[in-house]
C-alpha cells in the first residue's frame, strides 16, 4: 500500500502486471502451478495437479531463480521510479488435500490443510528478500540446495517448534544417488543376475561389439546404485584398460534433457583429454606457465 500511494494507479497496475509475469514465468519454468493470486503475491503448488518426484527441489530452484529475477526488477524500479520493494518467500512440503472448492458461480483449484498453512507461515516470518524453508522441505532438498539452519522457531498453528532454514543457493549435489552417497550407502547385496548381464555386455564390448544396456525398473528399486556399483567394478579392474565417463539427466525441468547428457559426456571427455595433453607437455617441456 505504501508503494501504491507513490505512483499513479495505471502506472502501479503496469508495475504489478510485470511483477506477476515474473512470478508466473519462474513458477512455470519448474513446472509448478499457480493456484492463487493474493493481491500482492501468489500461492504455487509443485507436485499437484501434476505429480513430480522432485517437487521439493523444484520449489527451491524456482525460489532461487525468482530471487534473481525479482532482484533485477527491483534494481530497475529503484533507478527509474526511485522506490524500493522486496519479496519474501516460504516453502513447506507435505500431504495436502487438493481439488476444486466453491459453487457454480465461482470455483477454485487449491490445496488445503496444515501443510499449505505452514508454507504461508514460512513466508510471513521470512526476512524481506529471503526465502525460508521448513524442516519438511529441507529433508527432501538438502544437498541439492544450500541451506542455513536458523534453529527451531515457535510457529503459530504448530504444536511443536519447527526447524527453519534459509534458502541460500544451489547445492553441490545433483542426483539422489549423490545425496545417498554423502549420507553413507547401505551395503550392496544381491543383484548378481543383473551384474552378470552387465559384465557379459562389457565383455562383448571389449571384444569389439559395441553394446548398449537399458536398466528399467520402478522408482526406488536401485537402478542408479546398480550402475554405480558396476562402474566402480570397472574402475577397479585397471588391467582391462577401461575408461569411464558419466552423465546424468538431473535437470528434468529444462528442455533438451537427453542432449544435455551427451553434452556433459563430451565436456568430460574433452577435459580429460586436455588434462592428459597438459601432463604430456609438462613431462616434455617442463612446467607450464
Amino acid at each position: 500500500m505504501d508503494l501504491a500511494e507513490q505512483v499513479d494507479p495505471e502506472e502501479w497496475h503496469k508495475i504489478m502486471d510485470r511483477f506477476f509475469a515474473i512470478l508466473s514465468d519462474g513458477v512455470h519454468r519448474f513446472e509448478g502451478t499457480i493456484n492463487q493470486f493474493t493481491g500482492d503475491g501468489i500461492m504455487a503448488l509443485f507436485g499437484a495437479p501434476i505429480a513430480l518426484e522432485d517437487h521439493a527441489e523444484r520449489a527451491c530452484y524456482a525460489a532461487l531463480a525468482l530471487q534473481e529475477d525479482l532482484r533485477r526488477y527491483a534494481n530497475e524500479l529503484r533507478l527509474e521510479k526511485g522506490f524500493n520493494f522486496s519479496v519474501r518467500m516460504g516453502i513447506n512440503s507435505g500431504e495436502v488435500v487438493v481439488g476444486k472448492i466453491g459453487d457454480n458461480l465461482r470455483m477454485d483449484y487449491t490445496a488445503l490443510g496444515h501443510t499449505a498453512s505452514l508454507a504461508a507461515r514460512m513466508e510471513q516470518i521470512a526476512e524481506p528478500g529471503k526465502a525460508y524453508v521448513s524442516e519438511h522441505t529441507a529433508a527432501l532438498a538438502d544437498g541439492f540446495v544450500a541451506l542455513q539452519d536458523l534453529g527451531r522457531l515457535a510457529i503459530k498453528g504448530a504444536k511443536e517448534p519447527i526447524r527453519v532454514y534459509e534458502l541460500q543457493g544451489i547445492g553441490k549435489l545433483r542426483t539422489k544417488l549423490e545425496v545417498s552417497r554423502s549420507r553413507g550407502f547401505s551395503r550392496f547385496v544381491g543383484r548378481a543376475d543383473e551384474m552378470a548381464v552387465l559384465e557379459a555386455a562389457l565383455g562383448r564390448a571389449i571384444e569389439g561389439t559395441g553394446q548398449v544396456v537399458g536398466v528399467v525398473a520402478h522408482p526406488g528399486l536401485g537402478k542408479s546404485r546398480l550402475c554405480f556399483e558396476f562402474a566402480e567394478r570397472c574402475r577397479a579392474s585397471r588391467d582391462r584398460g577401461l575408461r569411464g565417463a558419466r552423465g546424468a539427466a538431473w535437470e528434468s525441468h529444462t528442455p533438451a534433457t537427453g542432449a544435455r547428457v551427451a553434452a556433459r559426456l563430451l565436456r568430460h571427455h574433452r577435459a580429460r583429454h586436455a588434462t592428459s595433453s597438459a601432463r604430456q607437455d609438462r613431462r616434455a617441456d617442463g612446467p607450464i606457465r
